[in-house]
């Protein structure tokens, strides 16, 4: 926590009107190294990233961000990270794919060459980032690094006099393993192998101490985390959301929305079984109820699903907006890990949400108290229908779940903890707080 020293005049009363206070405050040197985030905010990762920045940053904390993006990323608003930092460096990677169809031949020869590294890992490595964060950490006291993904640890150099923070969101290679169910062969035996030298190089990273604490969204992943690596050095920390103000008669009808990255191979497998095998039966009922498909980069297979009833708006300006009028919001997910933070975003801005078990796994929300469960075809046409035939009957749900954000998901409450635990992190490593 920063220092505050209060100096009281010798022989002066406390009390006394004409008493000197000194108050000296000091913050903490902070290196992220992180993905860039989408700006303006249209994933679960951005949210999640940008609010503790921007928390950090509130504080007067000193930022350092070296950020990793890959080739292929367009229109990143890096004016909106600048606000924040004290530095920004950029550093651009291809993937294998990319290496080849760009004919980088540098870049194909150095994922090639790490062949004992997972892909995901050797093709974000930089030595110029490495170099960077080295001259960064002799250049300031560095307090604190923060990491956000495994992948980018490699970039992080031997010789540290600061602790790491490595924000694991959720399990990347049990995240591939689950994915691998729904892909054809060939990717399937690429996806188990990445994950299994994942795992491997995680493992060793524990082995050789290099990071001080990791932090898990999910209490789940968190104890799968601790039991296969036998890792105490854990901390969760989940998203937060603040809550928006919603008038819960005020809605466009038949209205049912689902927000996500429409690149991603869990919500683009949600999506296309509810819009090819719920939604044709909601319409034969109710005429007028449109689906709204929200998020980046939608697949070829999400922008063929365009209708009259069916609108994919790609990137928008604000989510929020979006969303805060819907009829119904649904969380269709067949497979995926830990938090999802879209479930907490539909919460906290007041939605009736309808989900799968996947769809609301680790957050601790209730069937029937604060959302509706369904994991079927069937189910999911008959609460669908429910809700959009009568949704005041159903309104104490989106009550419910707001109220449980609040008690639970407050961003001031989660960053102060997290605060904390970074400033007895540094005392613990033998560094004044």
């Amino acid at each position: 926590m920063p220092w505050v020293y209060i100096c009281f005049c010798e022989g002066r009363d406390p009390g006394d009107e004409s008493l000197l206070i000194w108050i000296y405050t000091m913050s903490y040197n902070i290196i992220i190294v992180a993905p860039v985030p989408s700006l303006p905010i249209n994933d679960g990762y951005s949210y999640y990233f940008m609010n503790r920045i921007k928390y950090l940053a509130k504080k007067n904390y000193k930022l350092y961000f070296h950020a990793s993006i890959s080739t292929s990323s367009k229109n990143i608003n890096f004016s909106e990270l600048r606000k924040f930092c004290e530095e920004l460096h950029i550093y651009k990677y291809d993937t294998f794919k990319q290496s080849l169809k760009n004919r980088n031949l540098k870049n194909t020869l150095g994922i090639i060459t790490k062949f004992w590294l997972p892909t995901t890992v050797s093709m974000r490595f930089s030595s110029k980032m490495k170099k960077d964060i080295s001259c960064c950490l002799n250049a300031h006291k560095i307090d604190v690094i923060i990491i956000e993904y495994p992948y980018l640890l490699i970039n992080i150099p031997k010789e540290l006099n600061a602790p790491v923070v490595l924000s694991q969101h959720n399990l990347e290679f049990s995240k591939l393993r689950k994915r691998a169910i729904h892909v054809n062969f060939l990717k399937k035996i690429a996806m188990l192998h990445e994950s299994q030298r994942l795992k491997k190089y995680e493992r060793k990273n524990i082995k050789n101490k290099i990071v001080s604490l990791y932090t898990f969204i999910s209490t789940e992943n968190k104890k799968i985390f601790e039991n296969i690596f036998c890792a105490e050095n854990t901390y969760l920390l989940p998203p937060g959301y603040n809550l928006y103000s919603r008038d819960q008669s005020v809605y466009q009808e038949g209205k049912i929305v689902f927000v996500g990255a429409m690149n991603d191979l869990q919500n683009i497998t949600a999506i296309e079984w509810f819009a090819n095998k719920i939604f044709p039966t909601i319409i034969q009922k109710n005429k007028n109820v449109k689906l709204y498909i929200i998020g980046k980069d939608p697949d070829r297979k999400i922008l063929q699903l365009n209708s009259e009833n069916i609108i994919v708006t790609g990137k928008v300006n604000s989510i929020d907006k979006q969303i805060v009028d819907a009829h119904l919001y649904i969380l269709p997910l067949l497979f995926g890990d830990g938090v999802k933070i879209k479930t907490l975003e539909a919460f906290a801005t007041g939605n009736i949400v309808i989900s799968t078990s996947i769809g609301v796994e680790g957050t601790g929300f209730i069937s029937n108290h604060e959302y509706i469960l369904a994991d079927t075809e069937d189910e999911f046409i008959e609460k669908c229908n429910l809700v959009l035939s009568n949704r005041k009957k159903y309104e104490y749900l989106a009550i419910n779940a707001m109220n449980k954000i609040q008690q639970l998901y407050s961003w001031d409450n989660i960053m102060e903890a997290y605060e904390k635990r970074i400033g007895d992190l540094m005392t613990t490593d033998g560094r004044e707080t």
